[in-house]
C-alpha cells in the first residue's frame, strides 16, 4: 500500500539532476577522444554503467552494506542482483508492505549511488537514514491528506522504526 504521491515525492527529491550519471566514462571517452573511460571511483576498470552502478568495488560496497540493513529491516533474505538493487523489480513474494518498505529504501539509495559515481567519498550512512526518514514522514502526511488512520503507516514503517530503535541502542552501549 505504498502511496504513489510519496514514491513521486522520493523519486523526485532524490533525483541528482547536478550529476552526469547516464554518461559513463566509456561514454563519454567516445564522444570527447580526451576523456578517461575508467572508472572515476576505482580508477581500474572500464567506467561502463553497468561498472558504476553495480560492479565497481567502492559501489559494491555501498551496496552490501544496504543489503545487510534491509535484510535486518525485513528479517529475511533477499536476492543479490542488479535488477532488484538498480531497478526495483522484486521478484521474490514478499508481503505488500515489505514490498512497499523495500522499493522506498532502494529509491533513497539510488539517490545517493548517482553521487557516489562522481564522488569517490562514500557518504556517511546518516544521510542515508536521514532521507528515508524524509519519505517515511512524507508517506505519514500523505495518508493524513488522503484521511487514512495512522495504522496503514505503521503497517509500512514499523519494520523500520524497530530497526532503528535497535541500531540506537547499539550506538548508546
Amino acid at each position: 500500500n505504498c502511496s504513489r504521491s510519496s514514491l513521486q515525492y522520493c523519486t523526485l527529491t532524490t533525483a541528482p539532476p547536478r550529476f552526469r550519471w547516464h554518461l559513463a566514462p566509456s561514454r563519454l571517452a567516445k564522444m570527447y577522444p580526451t576523456v578517461n573511460p575508467t572508472c572515476w571511483n576505482c580508477k581500474g576498470n572500464n567506467g561502463t554503467f553497468f561498472h558504476l552502478w553495480w560492479k565497481c568495488p567502492e559501489i559494491t560496497k555501498f551496496w552490501i552494506r544496504i543489503k545487510v540493513w534491509i535484510e535486518e529491516i525485513i528479517q529475511d533474505r533477499l536476492e543479490w542482483k542488479p535488477e532488484l538493487f538498480l531497478l526495483g523489480i522484486i521478484k521474490r513474494d514478499y508481503s505488500l508492505r515489505v514490498r512497499s518498505l523495500i522499493i522506498h529504501i532502494l529509491t533513497v539509495t539510488r539517490y545517493f549511488t548517482g553521487i557516489l559515481l562522481e564522488n569517490p567519498n562514500v557518504p556517511p550512512l546518516y544521510f542515508v537514514i536521514q532521507k528515508i526518514y524524509q519519505c517515511a514522514e512524507m508517506e505519514r502526511l500523505i495518508l493524513k491528506l488522503k484521511e487514512k488512520d495512522d495504522m496503514e503507516y505503521y503497517r509500512i514503517w514499523d519494520k523500520w522504526d524497530l530497526w532503528i530503535d535497535r541500531k540506537e541502542k547499539l550506538c548508546i552501549k
